[in-house]
């Protein structure tokens, strides 16, 4: 197939390729634009907060597209921090500003930007092998076959043969 050209609907009504723009107008997002975060970690919550009551804490200054609490999973109770994910990125800075320190059920809370995990990958990217994890799995199958004895199934045995001692009896003339 050839390449594929996205088009553009401009306001007049008319389209245009993406590689012509019309001036003034930027055909790609520089690097600074893509690197801008929309999300914010917010920890020192208390246990009683619910995603709902964080989306509304935040909602009050800013549009929120988002927000969870991170819940343990064995009790369902708060864990004490969450995410919340805005729809532009001026209002996540904005709202870290403006938030951080702020009470929410009578505990102060810190607002951050969130920051995306930092993996060991070879080839530092997002499709790159994580070698952190390639190592423990080796490690962790390395010890898993240490642990356990070797196993050895032997088939079409006759019916006579019920107890480890049968078997026994039959390989002696091997």
């Amino acid at each position: 197939m050839g390449p594929h050209k996205k088009k553009r609907k401009l306001a007049d009504g008319s389209s245009k390729g993406d590689e012509q723009v019309r001036e003034g107008q930027k055909a790609t997002k520089t690097p600074a634009e893509k690197d801008q975060r929309r999300s914010l970690f917010v920890r020192s919550l208390p246990a009683s907060v619910t995603t709902e009551r964080l989306a509304e804490h935040f909602s009050q200054s800013f549009p929120v597209k988002h927000a969870t609490v991170v819940l343990d999973p064995a009790t369902k109770i708060s864990k004490g921090y969450g995410f919340v994910t805005f729809t532009e990125a001026d209002d996540a800075h904005a709202a870290a500003e403006q938030l951080n320190n702020t009470n929410i059920d009578g505990r102060k809370i810190k607002v951050e930007v969130a920051e995306s995990r930092h993996r060991d990958t070879e080839e530092g990217g997002k499709k790159g092998v994580n070698v952190t994890a390639e190592r423990l799995r080796a490690e962790r199958d390395g010890q898993k076959q240490d642990s356990q004895p070797p196993r050895l199934i032997v088939r079409n045995l006759p019916w006579s043969v019920k107890e480890g001692d049968d078997l026994a009896k039959l390989f002696l003339s091997y």
